[in-house]
């Protein structure tokens, strides 16, 4: 989880690392408080992680059925990479199905992520600012939920390969960086194998994993001296490690596929599957293209409050600095008055609109980190430091681009800003203060006042997610290692007790041996009741439409029909589509066959996808279609 102090003794530290470098919190002080936070955290929303029906479903359902004897992009085509789901087969094969399973997975993937960032910014900055990078990271990022939907998080996500992704792209960030200073063969090999692995996630992590590589190839390159032939060899080698993980996924896919599909199925963690994807009304909103110029001017005001408050944070510092002998001490009272005032008047701030600013800060900082190490191109020690920032603030460019005009922290940028985010933090704890103390012999006011809004800023999103969704998450839905906690009410019923009521009605009426398929979602619930599906996309809300298209689905109820169909009721009114089966756009002709074959079995709730409230319909399959 954390990194042993001893090895800190190895890292060069060079003159811009020591005027302002602290003692605390000591070497065993960061480990320790990123430890406490983490188990901390871990307690306070243990289970609470997942939606009981949206997407993480597949998460779980997807690994089981390859454990089973399916196979990815034959009998089930997943929306992107290899990699992810046959990890987590590989641990459903070892330890047994279990979501447990994939909990304690995903705590030693998150806690992989916090030991790469702490060594990433230590090579930069010092102890506290590693630590407040860290600490940041798992109480805004790590584990929390700020939308009525859970999965944005590290320990249940949406989709794993954002997560695994992550700790892949961050230790390329790692790697490179050891490289650029150390010119480490091994290190060098080891970054081409992490490449390569990020290759066969999803396509943003791909695209970020490509623009660092570049970044860190070209550093190396610039800098290298007299030894460009090692170099090259270098290059050669780590360009061949890269390559490994294709060649291997693409022999394991000629097995079952023909070459050709084969081929398509390696390429499929970056290659772009639909292009409609885009343009739908959805992904529009989350890029931020639905209002260019109303979302371009959000960003640069909030960047430009930003600016304002960086602007007045560094005058009264050097304003103290000048006036007074002891500024630290003076920083500390302040930064405890002004954490003591955000914290009791959180609604002072708009802390959720910060990230707009976002990609602004980040170009900023990839511009200014790119011109500091062409100037510390000679200098090794210099380089050091300033490689892990370069290639950092290229990563958080980089994984920006999905939501560039509205970059938000919940949803998707769980993983999205948190590079970005933690950039800005460790910019505004180290970096700002240190050109503040070498133009005017100050910094430490300005340090101080960074640390209390940042704390205050974690302090907001705990409460959020405490007051909003997890003091509320009561209802457990699944059994034993399965148990999750949703929303739950002792007066009215909720999705998680509906959802409970379908799995009893499932174990008592439908034979074990029986399929049956959800739409437009319903996984979780073959899932839980340890019944497959028959169609190779599992999940059929807009993303699957636009990707896969009807005719796939159609084809395969009639190929191989499933013994019962369940209706789930879910407003997709976000996506252009008030529901499922209404629009000739969306699900029509499947729900007219649907009709056709299948008879009404049981309702539980309310009737979908004919109001708001929630209902789950559940068919059996006519001897003879109607």
């Amino acid at each position: 989880m954390t990194p042993r102090p001893g090895r800190e003794k190895a890292v060069p530290r060079p003159r811009l690392l020591e005027s302002l470098e602290s003692k605390w919190p000591g070497p065993w002080g960061s480990p320790v408080l990123i430890a406490t936070a983490f188990v901390a955290l871990t307690v306070w929303s243990w289970r609470k992680w997942p939606d009981v029906l949206v997407d993480f479903g597949q998460q779980l359902y997807i690994p089981w059925r390859l454990v089973s004897g399916e196979h990815l992009y034959k009998d089930i085509l997943p929306l992107f990479g290899p990699l992810s789901q046959h990890i987590n087969a590989l641990l459903f094969g070892l330890f047994g199905t279990s979501f447990t399973v994939l909990i304690v997975a995903n705590l030693a993937v998150l806690a992989g992520i916090t030991a790469v960032m702490y060594r990433v910014f230590r090579l930069a900055s010092d102890r506290l600012t590693a630590t407040t990078a860290c600490l940041l990271f798992l109480v805004v990022f790590g584990f929390s939920q700020y939308t009525g939907v859970g999965n944005f998080n590290y320990v249940a996500p949406y989709t794993h390969e954002a997560t695994h992704g992550i700790l892949l792209t961050t230790g390329l960030v790692l790697l490179l960086s050891r490289y650029i200073s150390s010119r480490d063969r091994g290190v060098c090999i080891a970054a081409g194998c992490c490449f390569g692995l990020a290759l066969q996630t999803r396509i943003d992590v791909a695209v970020a994993a490509t623009a660092v590589t570049g970044a860190g190839l070209a550093a190396a390159w610039l800098t290298d001296g007299d030894r460009r032939p090692r170099t090259i060899v270098d290059f050669t080698l780590f360009g061949i490690v890269a390559a490994a993980p294709l060649v291997v996924f693409f022999a394991y896919f000629l097995s079952y596929l023909p070459a050709g599909a084969a081929l398509a199925a390696t390429a499929h963690g970056f290659a772009i599957v639909s292009s409609s994807v885009a343009n739908n009304r959805f992904f529009r909103g989350v890029m931020g293209t639905d209002d260019i110029i109303g979302n371009v001017t959000k960003m640069c005001t909030t960047f430009a409050w930003i600016a304002a408050g960086v602007m007045a944070a560094a005058l009264l510092d050097v304003a103290v600095a000048r006036f007074s002998r002891r500024p630290r001490r003076i920083g500390v009272v302040l930064g405890f008055a002004l954490l003591g005032g955000l914290v009791f008047n959180l609604d002072a701030l708009p802390w959720d609109t910060f990230a707009r600013a976002l990609p602004l800060t980040s170009g900023a900082a990839l511009t200014a980190f790119g011109w500091l190490l062409l100037r510390a191109r000679q200098d090794p020690a210099g380089r050091s430091a300033i490689a892990p920032m370069w290639l950092w603030s290229m990563l958080s460019l980089a994984l920006l681009l999905k939501i560039i005009l509205n970059t938000h922290i919940s949803n998707y940028g769980f993983y999205l800003a948190m590079p970005s985010t933690v950039l800005l933090a460790v910019c505004l704890v180290w970096w700002i203060p240190q050109a503040l103390r070498a133009s005017f012999g100050s910094g430490a006011v300005f340090r101080s006042l960074a640390l209390a809004v940042l704390a205050a800023v974690g302090v907001y999103h705990l409460l959020v997610s405490e007051e909003s969704f997890y003091r509320v998450k009561t209802l457990a839905v699944g059994r034993g290692g399965d148990t999750m906690l949703t929303f739950g009410s002792s007066r009215v019923a909720t999705i998680g007790s509906r959802v409970n009521e379908a799995l009893e009605w499932i174990d008592t009426n439908m034979p074990a041996n029986a399929t049956f398929a959800g739409f437009p979602e319903g996984i979780t619930l073959n899932y839980l009741a340890r019944r497959p599906t028959t169609l190779p996309v599992v999940n059929f809300m807009m993303t699957e439409e636009l990707v896969f298209g009807e005719e796939i689905v159609l084809a395969s109820l009639e190929h191989r029909p499933p013994d019962y169909v369940l209706l789930v009721h879910k407003d997709t009114s976000e996506f252009g589509y008030w529901t499922f089966g209404d629009d000739p756009y969306y699900g029509q002709r499947i729900m007219t066959w649907i009709n056709r074959h299948y008879e009404p079995a049981a309702l539980i709730g309310a009737e979908p996808f004919a109001g708001s409230a929630f209902g789950i319909k559940i068919l059996k399959r006519r001897l003879e279609p109607s």
